[in-house]
């Protein structure tokens, strides 16, 4: 079983940001912020629809393999099969497992799902959201692009060495990457984390 292709739809609207940001971090766009931590990780917090395209791995006997889709919380399902006769997509009954549901052929399956909680996001994703913008708004002490950067003005020197990739990394030098942690793995939430 592979994943073939995964298109995953915008939100109508991400959940708003918490109030404790500084006027730099908060006047950065709060979508740029969420896309920023769902590319870190596998839950969702506003709903929207994704669908992916997989290819089934059936077996001689016939009992397939269970697919898990790879974002939670996950509300409705619907699954279709590729047609090759009729070159068209097919809806197609499937059976539920605990974790996802039963690939039972080899032939191209769309799976298409809404995604993502109502729930306001739990304290520490907030802070994870506050630690990255306030990280993404600080003003660098050197000019944009430079690597490094130093000043002599009589005694006073100064000597600056910034990692070209550092904005790149924002998500693990903000720190917000350790809140998120139990978030990267499926089925876990601020309830069981």
């Amino acid at each position: 079983m592979s994943l073939l292709h995964i298109d995953e739809a915008e939100p109508a609207a991400y959940p708003a940001p918490p109030d404790d940001l500084s006027t730099a971090a908060a006047a950065l766009e709060p979508a740029l912020v969420w896309q920023r931590i769902e590319a870190f990780i596998r839950y969702r917090w506003a709903e929207r629809q994704v669908v992916w395209l997989v290819n089934g791995s059936g077996y001689r006997n016939g009992a397939g393999a269970v697919w898990t889709p790879t974002l939670c919380p996950v509300s409705s399902m619907a699954r279709e099969v590729w047609d090759y006769e009729a070159e068209d997509w097919v809806a197609s009954p499937y059976r539920k497992t605990p974790t996802g549901m039963l690939l039972a052929h080899k032939c191209q399956y769309r799976i298409t799902a809404t995604v993502g909680s109502t729930d306001a996001p739990p304290a520490a994703v907030l802070e994870a959201y506050r630690r990255l913008a306030e990280y993404m708004a600080a003003t660098s002490a050197a000019p944009a692009g430079a690597r490094s950067y130093s000043i002599d003005v009589g005694q006073i020197s100064e000597n600056i060495r910034l990692d070209p990739n550092h904005m790149a990394r924002a998500i693990h030098n903000s720190g917000a990457a350790d809140l998120l942690r139990p978030y990267r793995r499926l089925g876990v939430n601020d309830e069981n984390s």
